[in-house]
């Protein structure tokens, strides 16, 4: 039987350092497992974490400097766009704000395992570089510094689209 270690404190009884408190590792609760129709927590961190990369270098913002937007160090940052780090709501919510999204375009993409079938999820990053142009659209218009021509190229953009949307429901 494997046995671990456990030094300072057990059911609330304190212990000097040189007190050994040993107990069958049978006694620890293993983590967790997922349901099957449960999406893994840990790749949730990483698509939520890819998708603050992706808009936040689509602003052309450095890791720093959203750091110091949120009170954390771009080390921070690197581990909550990795996945590594869990960020928690209200920090996800201060992400949201600062990089102009609704926080829940960070879980945009985020299927279950019900949704995604026999297919290999793909990662978001590959999801925004593959799917369609508008993470490059999007790169484009963050270089604009002119409020009023974004305004107008937001219009034409709305009235294109809904002049093709018209369109397709005329035939």
């Amino acid at each position: 039987m494997l046995w671990l270690s456990r030094r300072r404190s057990f059911a609330g009884v304190a212990f000097d350092r040189d007190d050994d408190l040993n107990f069958p590792a049978s006694m620890i609760k293993p983590r967790r497992k997922s349901e099957k129709n449960e999406v893994d927590t840990e790749s949730i961190d990483a698509h939520v974490g890819a998708r603050i990369k992706i808009k936040r270098e689509s602003l052309r913002l450095s890791q720093e400097k959203l750091g110091e937007h949120i009170g954390v160090t771009f080390q921070q940052v690197q581990k909550y766009e990795r996945g590594a780090n869990r960020i928690g709501a209200g920090q996800l919510y201060h992400i949201a704000k600062f990089l102009s999204v609704d926080p829940g375009y960070f879980y945009k993409g985020l299927t279950t395992p019900s949704e995604a079938g026999f297919a290999e999820p793909q990662s978001p990053m590959a999801m925004a570089e593959d799917s369609d142009p508008s993470h490059e659209l999007s790169q484009a218009f963050s270089r604009i510094l002119s409020k009023r021509l974004r305004k107008k190229i937001v219009d034409l953009v709305n009235a294109i689209a809904d002049s093709d949307a018209s369109s397709r429901s005329v035939r």
